[in-house]
């Protein structure tokens, strides 16, 4: 038997559908000059060597050093790529990287600011425009300065981390959409919109939130995604900003939901169906996938010549619509999939970007498929901290 959802394509990411613009996203070879790889500590501090504001960028000859930040520079390609581009950080290190082809130097760096203070959850300082020094050396320590200005008004400004530009219209996109609804972002710039309009609405405010930041988790580089708003509500609290993923990468049996999957469809095509049909000791086979947009497919047979992964693959990407990927979730009841495989972006290109991300633990570093042994950082009590993880 076979079973898929067919529905509306509700997650816009950057470069795709109404915007012609593209998220900060690794672009080349690794970067030599302006990036001193670190023994040891990769965090530790070292002294301070001058410059002024248009000096050539050089990342090692500021004082405040990490390791996230060497991996965003070298990952991105910074020092040779030909788009606008800026870097900002914060006292403890962390920062971000900000690259977006043919975008104006101002938004980007907006952007750069934005996703700084997010990632270190201190007052940030721009450093660098494209490959130049945007400060002295004598004015850093009093240049970090930045910080969200969280607003309680539905307007684009309460829209962070997408290019300006576009945030307008992205608001009004949104607010067209009827409720319940929600939308969640990314600090690489990517968005989502769960909402009402896929056909039937949505069974609450709480499906709604779990729908964008699922969705979201899965098309973005950098997660956990944080919500923007929730109906006509702004959610988005900039010092307060979401360090749990949203999806259970650890689960390993298909229960009562999957990532991105509204609950109605749960109940109609798995609850009422395919988890009653699927029965190992019968020899009825399964397989499920799933793509980013909430999209799936799953079939079951007990005809050993019948390929179930291959319908539902088939029917996941009829589903899903043209340039979308599906990936395998689930093999029978069991959950088969592994934050490897549902974040195939980031563990095909920017597996070292996506662990230097600060999280809630050491625990949620390996649920998001992070390696142990290394030095991680950590949110606790909203203060970064620099752990080994085991």
């Amino acid at each position: 038997m076979r079973l898929f959802a067919r529905l509306t394509l509700l997650c816009v990411t950057l470069g795709a559908g109404v915007f012609a613009f593209q998220a900060c996203k690794p672009v080349g070879s690794a970067m030599k000059a302006n990036v001193e790889q670190s023994s040891g500590d990769p965090n530790a501090p070292r002294p301070i060597v001058d410059f002024r504001a248009g000096d050539t960028f050089r990342y090692y000859n500021l004082p405040y050093p990490s390791s996230m930040m060497e991996k965003l520079l070298s990952k991105w390609n910074y020092e040779n790529s030909t788009s606008t581009r800026a870097v900002a950080i914060a006292q403890n290190g962390l920062g971000y990287v900000s690259i977006l082809a043919g975008a104006q130097q101002m938004d980007v760096d907006k952007m750069a600011l934005e996703g700084c203070y997010a990632l270190s959850r201190l007052p940030c300082a721009l450093v660098a425009r494209g490959v130049s020094f945007a400060l002295n050396s004598a004015d850093l320590d009093s240049s970090f300065t930045y910080q969200f200005s969280d607003t309680t008004t539905m307007s684009a400004a309460a829209i962070p981390f997408v290019n300006p530009p576009a945030r307008a219209s992205l608001l009004t996109i949104y607010q067209a959409r009827t409720s319940p609804k929600a939308m969640a972002v990314s600090v690489d710039g990517v968005f989502t919109i769960a909402d009402s309009d896929s056909g039937t609405a949505l069974e609450s405010d709480a499906e709604a939130k779990r729908l964008a930041l699922e969705r979201c988790e899965l098309t973005a580089m950098i997660v956990p995604c944080t919500l923007v708003f929730v109906n006509d509500t702004v959610a988005f609290k900039g010092k307060e900003l979401n360090a749990i993923p949203a999806t259970d990468y650890t689960r390993t049996v298909i229960a009562d939901s999957i990532p991105g999957l509204r609950a109605a469809h749960f109940a109609t095509y798995f609850t009422a169906g395919y988890l009653l049909g699927v029965d190992a000791a019968a020899n009825v086979a399964g397989a499920v996938y799933i793509a980013n947009n909430g999209a799936m497919g799953a079939a079951y047979s007990n005809n050993p010549s019948t390929d179930v992964a291959q319908q539902a693959l088939s029917d996941c990407q009829a589903s899903a619509g043209s340039g979308v990927s599906c990936v395998r979730y689930g093999t029978g009841k069991n959950v088969s999939a592994t934050a490897a495989t549902l974040l195939p972006a980031i563990f095909k290109g920017s597996l070292d970007v996506h662990c230097a991300v600060p999280r809630v633990d050491c625990s949620a570093h390996a649920k998001m498929g992070c390696p142990g042994g290394k030095l991680y950082s950590v949110v606790t009590s909203g203060v970064i901290e620099y752990k080994a993880c085991p």
